[in-house]
Order: C-alpha cells, then sequence, then structure tokens
C-alpha cells in the first residue's frame, strides 16, 4: 500500500514560532477486531472524534470508521520516512490532515504518488483553507516531490513556489474524480500570480504639514533606530507611522519568503508578500498575542523586517514591555522598527507611566514633535514630500536607480553597520 505524504507544522529552533513544514507519510491499515475505532498516532480523544465525524460526514458513510493509521517521517529526497512516527500537530492543525487521512483509507496512495496532500473537510465534502501552505509547498519541493493538492482557497500561496504542479480542489468529489480519470484539470485561477514592483497603498505625500517629524522619522529609518512620536490628540501620529515602512528598503526574496511564512502559519497570507510589514496592537492586547506562544507567532513576529507600532505605549502592560525588550533582543536582522506614540496633553501620573515605559523598552531618541496641521494647511492642494522622494534621499548612497525602491539587486540590501553603527 502506497502511502499518503502530508504536513505539520514545526518550528525551526527553540523558543521560534511553527513556520516551517515537516512532512510525513500516511498509510491506514485494518484492524482485526471491529472495535477498534479510529486510531491516530499523537491525536487526543478529542481531535479523533472529531476527525472521525468529519470524515463520515464528507464520505458519506453509513457504518463507523475502523481503522489505524501509522506515520512515518520526516519525508527527504529519495528516502522514506521512518516509521513509528507518533505525530503531534500544531494547535489547530489536526483538521489540515483530513484530505490526506481519508486518501489513505480510500488507498489512493498509488494514484497520489508525487504529490503532497492537505486540506480541511468541511462537513458537506467540500474543502477549506488551512494554514502554512507555503512552508508545505517548500518542504514538498526540498523533498522532491513534483506537486501539492491544496483547498482552491488556499491555491494562490501555494503559487508563490516555482517548479511545482499546484492543484486546487474544492471537494473531495474532486480528488476522486481526478484520481478515477488519472489526471488533474487545470483552471485559469491557478495560473501563477504576477509579483508586481513596490505599489504601496499609502505615500508620505498624503501627509499635509509636519514637515519636521517627516524628516525626523526619515532620520530614524536610516539610522535604525527606534521612533517616539509625541503630540496632541488627532495629530496623525499614526499616520505618520502607518507610511514609514514605505520608505524602508524593498525586502529581499529570502525575506519575503521569511515574512509570508509567518503571516501563513496564523492563515493571514494570500499570496507572497512583498512589501515591508506594519502591526499596531491595541494596548489591552496579551502577552501571548503580542510575543506568541504555544508555537504560534505573535504580533512582534508579524511586524518582522517592518514596524511595530506601539499607540499609547503607556497603557500597554509593563510586564509584556520588559518580555518585548527580550523577544526584540533575539530576532537579529528580522527585528523591526519600534515606534511608540504619546499624547503631550496628559497629567503627571501618564507622564510618569510614559517615562517609565520608555525606560523598559530601552528607547533613547529624542522625541518627535506632531504639531496640530491648520484648516488651511488641510485643505490646499501642496503634497507632502513624497515616500519615493524620501526614500531616494535617504538610500542614494546604495541605491544608484532612477527609481527608488525599484527590485534591482542592488536595492536588495540592509544597510551596513559601517554606515549607520
Amino acid at each position: 500500500m502506497t502511502p499518503i505524504v502530508s504536513f505539520t507544522l514545526t518550528s525551526p529552533g527553540p523558543d521560534k514560532p511553527r513556520t516551517e513544514a515537516t512532512l510525513f507519510e500516511i498509510a491506514a491499515t485494518r484492524p482485526t477486531t471491529t472495535g477498534d475505532g479510529l486510531c491516530v498516532p499523537g491525536f487526543s480523544a478529542v481531535q479523533i472524534k472529531e476527525t472521525s465525524v468529519r470524515l463520515r460526514s464528507a464520505l458519506s458513510l453509513d457504518a463507523p470508521i475502523h481503522a489505524r493509521l501509522t506515520f512515518a517521517a520526516p519525508v527527504k529526497a529519495g528516502k522514506p520516512g521512518l516509521p513509528g512516527y507518533s505525530l503531534t500537530p500544531a494547535s489547530g492543525m489536526a483538521c489540515a490532515l483530513d484530505l490526506p487521512i481519508a486518501c489513505a483509507l480510500l488507498e489512493m496512495g498509488k494514484e497520489l504518488s508525487g504529490l503532497a496532500v492537505a486540506g480541511e473537510l468541511g462537513l458537506d465534502g467540500s474543502l477549506r483553507p488551512i494554514r502554512g501552505v507555503l512552508a508545505f509547498t517548500l518542504a514538498a519541493k526540498a523533498a522532491g516531490l513534483r506537486g501539492v493538492v491544496v483547498p482552491i482557497d488556499n491555491v494562490r500561496e501555494a503559487l508563490v513556489v516555482t517548479g511545482m504542479e499546484v492543484h486546487g480542489v474544492s471537494r473531495f468529489d474532486d480528488v476522486s474524480a481526478s484520481v478515477a480519470r488519472r489526471g488533474w484539470r487545470s483552471a485559469a485561477s491557478m495560473q501563477r500570480p504576477h509579483i508586481s514592483e513596490r505599489a504601496a497603498l499609502v505615500d508620505f505625500a498624503d501627509v499635509r504639514g509636519n514637515a519636521a517629524a517627516v524628516t525626523a522619522l526619515s532620520d530614524c529609518v536610516a539610522g535604525h533606530a527606534d521612533a517616539v512620536l509625541v503630540g496632541p490628540p488627532s495629530t496623525h501620529k499614526t499616520m505618520l507611522a502607518r507610511r514609514v515602512p514605505t520608505i524602508m528598503l524593498p525586502l529581499t526574496p529570502d525575506q519575503q519568503l521569511e515574512v509570508t511564512k509567518a503571516y501563513s502559519a496564523v492563515g493571514l497570507a494570500t499570496g507572497l508578500i512583498t512589501e515591508r510589514p506594519f502591526r499596531a496592537p491595541h494596548h489591552t492586547i496579551s502577552a501571548l498575542a503580542l510575543l506568541g506562544g504555544n508555537g504560534r507567532p505573535g504580533e512582534v513576529d508579524l511586524a518582522a523586517y517592518g514596524v511595530l507600532l506601539l499607540d499609547e505605549v503607556q497603557e500597554f502592560s509593563m510586564a509584556a514591555m520588559a518580555a518585548l525588550v527580550t523577544k526584540l533582543a533575539g530576532m537579529g536582522a528580522a527585528r523591526p522598527m519600534v515606534i511608540v506614540t504619546a499624547d503631550t496633553e496628559v497629567g503627571p501620573a501618564r507622564k510618569f507611566a510614559l517615562d517609565r515605559a520608555l525606560s523598559v523598552l530601552g528607547i533613547k531618541s529624542a522625541p518627535i514633535e506632531v504639531e496640530i496641521v491648520s484648516l488651511a494647511e488641510l485643505r490646499s492642494e501642496a503634497t507632502g514630500e513624497s515616500s519615493a522622494s524620501i526614500c531616494q534621499r535617504i538610500w542614494s548612497w546604495q541605491c544608484p536607480s532612477e527609481v527608488p525602491g525599484c527590485t534591482e539587486d542592488v536595492c536588495r540590501h540592509v544597510a551596513p553597520p559601517e554606515v549607520y553603527p
């Protein structure tokens, strides 16, 4: 019996979120007695029960499922997996094995040879999107497989990996029909996405007034320093911070894959992410959601290589801020730029809380004053300095191209420490 190849998300190292994929083989055997039910090594009793219910409903089975699954991992190029693997799926990833388990129960391994399979089955037999498809496809390519079978909603993400067959299915019947006719039907929606050049939805040209604040922010970007924005309420401090990624250098191809895998691990990726991330968690966020945990990326992980905005920083938990400093110190080159904002029209207590928060975070940059913009300036048709112009100004030492933020290799580098120590 030919096994089915699938995956689970694993961590690339200690204290790292689960953003990598480990391939393993699934084989199903029939027990000698009918009372064994479905046995899945490493699954909890609740996970086995829920999987059994989804499979019975999706496959329209009247009788209970009696099968024992065996796993073999890890699957590598030209080598079968080692039997006896006990799978402990990442949180929320057990359902991604519905489709490969169903294929193993129906003994489709021979027809699906060379393909890795993953997908969650609905009770009506439809396939729902899953997390980690980019890492899954990259692992399948590294293992020498020719392609992957994924839910139709995950096709665009899987197509980021070149040189692989990507077969999107919307129902389990599509898999059965493809196996029956020994071929896969291609669809127009499965064309590889065109990766365009930087096309940010926001631009510093939208900012009216506060030219000094824009200049100070660009200096912080050029010097790889964190920034503190202070000013009265509603002076567009968040608006300024939101545009900072547009004046950073473009992500390298490896960084794009790393960022996309993190977003894919939480189900937020719909294709290759080419822009610098921007995350702005609310001050009521828990430390677990901010820093990540249980193998799940947190807001800091999602902001890697981009900008992390802490709006009204004095309202955040000091324990979370202290843990954030440790997290940032261990991120290396992926560390995001931290921008904090605070209102100046506050009492002594909140002023003390702000100073304490900045001290905990270790931010020593001089505060950038954001002033109130007059109504006449807001109504003016004159635009501010564009992000392209700022990018050319601060990166001109290494970007000789006529187009700031171009996709040429010369622009895809991080500023060397000897330039901005």
